[in-house]
């Protein structure tokens, strides 16, 4: 109980100290007063800062009940202008989760990965010239805005230790990059990023929720095994950070007669890990075991997105086709479980607002994996149709919405209902489930026992 106070304690006691260290005038003035009767001050004109604190209380509802997070989150961001030609932005975020201390669920290592973090989030200056803008340093560079999935938002690696329940932004992890943007006519652009981060996915370990690795018997991520013979999942063999290993690509953009076009190429090392299966003798117990070792072989990234927006709907789509991708394979013994292919995907989406004042957004995705269908083990066609409805009442203040999910080659399903209610403008509660069902070697149905329910408390300030 203890731990459980001091877990709540500590986000609130240093949201107070900072906002007690930072002067009044910090924040930015009210939009509402007249510009010539705001007395004017170099930190008034020029810093702003924003923050978060958020408790988060989930509990599973699967065949082994119990909490799975009560995290205390907090985040908080700065921001400096010097003049019109520089910015400044600086933030990080932090959690303490007291599920790892209430619950002995967890393997020990799980424990050590969930129960704290402390990271840096953004951290990077903009540097604006006619036509040009310039931003350097700790980024996200968004191309993609897919409902669900990742297709066009190739950039960026992943945080997908709960899987993607997340939002997208909280998802990304930030990299260190130079991303120039150049416009080069009204209504065209160029944009070209260069990195030399070798940050890759956040994957969950074996024995959390949203692992991948929940048992390799079942799991599509690391299959084919032979069954009976236990695995044994190795460190993650991240690539070096050198000048020949450094990331980078570009993005055109045009619009034109009301249509939003891009197109785009980045290549760098494959954010997601790809697992060689070698078979080995356990020098403890003699006996045979397979070792997963994960490595990030480099991937090549070409793509295509369109928006167009109508009287009350949007039409959109994202198409990316990947050059280095492995898949497993049905030979563990020659070609260590894996096989190379490329890979197609895309998403086709219909934004409207229907009668009633709902609000639809509609996704059709689909992969495909070309070449070596006689041994790729990998479903070579996968498609998934996503949902999402919502609709506002008590003048915005309170706004149920649906997301839902479902793959149609084994009927695997996401379903997320959730109500949001804003007792304020600075504060959120939300009360939501996250429900998974399905066959174990597809995307949602391996989550099946991880199905949970939540309430979170969010204080914007």
């Amino acid at each position: 109980m203890q731990s459980f106070i001091r877990s709540i304690s500590w986000p609130l006691a240093l949201a107070l100290a900072l906002l007690g260290a930072i002067p009044a005038t910090a924040q930015e003035p009210a939009e509402s007063a007249p510009a010539e009767s705001r007395p004017s001050s170099f930190w008034k004109d020029r810093f702003s800062y924003s923050g978060v604190l958020r408790q988060e209380t989930a509990v599973r509802v699967g065949s082994e009940p119990g909490f799975s997070k009560i995290r205390q989150f907090g985040e908080m961001s700065f921001k400096f202008r010097f003049n019109d030609t520089i910015h400044l932005k600086f933030g990080g975020r932090g959690w303490y989760d007291a599920a790892y201390d209430v619950t002995d669920h967890y393997p020990p290592d799980v424990q050590d990965q969930m129960r704290t973090e402390l990271t840096l989030r953004d951290a990077y200056i903009d540097l604006f010239a006619k036509n040009l803008q310039v931003r350097l340093g700790h980024q996200q560079v968004v191309w993609g805005e897919a409902l669900v999935q990742f297709f066009a938002d190739v950039v960026n690696p992943q945080d997908l230790r709960e899987f993607i329940l997340p939002t997208h932004e909280f998802i990304r992890l930030p990299i260190w990059a130079v991303d120039l943007r150049y416009t080069f006519h009204p209504k065209a652009s160029i944009e070209l990023v260069a990195s030399p981060d070798q940050t890759v996915d956040k994957l969950a370990l074996p024995g959390a929720d949203f692992s991948f690795f929940p048992n390799p018997d079942e799991t599509f991520f690391v299959s084919p095994v032979i069954p009976g013979i236990p695995t044994t999942l190795l460190s993650d063999k991240k690539p070096k950070t050198s000048i020949k290993n450094w990331n980078g690509g570009g993005r055109i953009t045009l619009l034109t007669h009301g249509w939003d076009f891009s197109w785009l190429f980045y290549t760098s090392s494959s954010h997601l890990p790809m697992v060689y299966k070698t078979l080995a003798l356990d020098l403890v117990t003699l006996r045979p075991t397979i070792l997963l070792n994960r490595v990030h072989p480099r991937v090549y990234d070409f793509g295509f997105t369109f928006s167009k927006a109508f009287a009350s709907s949007v039409l959109r789509g994202e198409f990316v086709y990947t050059h280095g991708r492995l898949f497993n394979s049905d030979d563990i013994l020659f070609s260590q479980g894996l096989a190379k292919a490329e890979l197609f995907r895309y998403m086709l989406g219909y934004d409207a607002d229907l009668p009633g004042g709902v609000r639809m957004i509609s996704e059709l995705q689909q992969q495909f994996i070309l070449g070596n269908d006689d041994l790729i083990t990998d479903p070579a066609v996968d498609t998934w149709v996503a949902l999402r409805f919502d609709r506002s009442f008590l003048k915005d203040k309170l706004v149920p919405e649906l997301l839902f999910s479902v793959g149609l080659r084994k009927g695997d399903t996401m379903i997320r209902p959730r109500i949001n209610y804003r007792v304020i403008d600075s504060v959120l509660l939300t009360w939501g489930a996250d429900i998974f069902t399905g066959p174990a070697d597809t995307l949602f149905g391996q989550f099946d026992g991880s199905s949970r329910v939540y309430m979170n408390t969010q204080w914007n300030f």
